[in-house]
């Protein structure tokens, strides 16, 4: 196990390389990418916590995705042994590197899937995405809450009781919210894909309202496109005191 500084820009790894390493991030963020002959699809933007690489190491197959630093970047090496001894010794980490391959998986064929929809790339050139809390939905209850989104995926989810766990919970920002709980513990995040800025359920139990329109729950319907400028979101029912406000920014 080693620390290893990237600079901005670099490949750490391509699609179809040997895998021999996971890496874990430390600072500075790196993102995931499926080269196509026309565009690139962004799977993932990682940040601080984060663990990539790990799918070739565990199958010991090529690397699936291509990895790229867009800051400078440190980050800890680790190889097949190390990487599965951390999993087995330390069960609250395997729960999070297991839940954020999940998740990478889901949002890969989510984005795949809106590729296939559009035959080019016509994202917007989205320059800042802004989030702000307008109802009792910052972490221990601050209403007034907010920050700039640098990272996609970017999950929202309730903060756990002490009886549920940390490992439960998989999210970039937590949610106070008391009994009876009204969100999930993992409810909703915002992507960036060929759409723009898109808002996916992320199978709440009473899903989430997107300007105006119901995601989730059992609507059978997941995602919804955000539009430029302001958008209003609210996480659980129409009377949810968790809500949003996220201003997107073209370039």
């Amino acid at each position: 196990m080693s620390e290893i500084e990237f600079p901005a820009g670099k490949i750490v790894f391509r699609e179809g390389d040997p895998a021999d390493y996971a890496y874990l991030i430390q600072s500075g963020q790196v993102e995931i990418l499926k080269l196509g002959a026309v565009s690139n699809v962004r799977v993932a933007l990682l940040g601080p916590g984060d663990v990539f690489g790990e799918m070739g190491i565990i199958d010991e197959l090529p690397r699936s995705a291509t990895a790229r630093t867009v800051d400078v970047v440190r980050a800890v090496a680790l190889d097949q042994k190390t990487f599965i001894n951390m999993l087995l010794s330390n069960p609250r980490d395997s729960l999070s590197v297991l839940r954020s391959l999940c998740e990478r998986l889901r949002t890969m064929t989510d984005r795949f899937r809106d590729a296939e929809d559009q035959k080019t790339d016509t994202r917007p050139a989205i320059a800042r995405v802004f989030m702000r809390t307008t109802g009792e939905a910052g972490n221990g209850g601050d209403a007034s809450k907010s920050w700039e989104v640098t990272r996609f995926p970017y999950r929202v989810g309730r903060a756990p009781s002490p009886e549920e766990g940390q490992t439960l919970a998989f999210n970039d920002f937590q949610v106070a919210d008391t009994e009876p709980h009204t969100l999930s513990l993992n409810h909703f995040l915002l992507d960036l894909t060929l759409r723009g800025i898109v808002c996916r359920d992320r199978g709440s139990r009473f899903g989430t309202i997107v300007n105006g329109v119901r995601i989730g729950g059992n609507t059978g319907r997941f995602s919804q496109s955000l539009k430029l400028e302001r958008n209003e979101i609210v996480a659980g029912p129409v009377d949810s005191p968790s809500r949003f406000t996220v201003d997107v920014e073209t370039a």
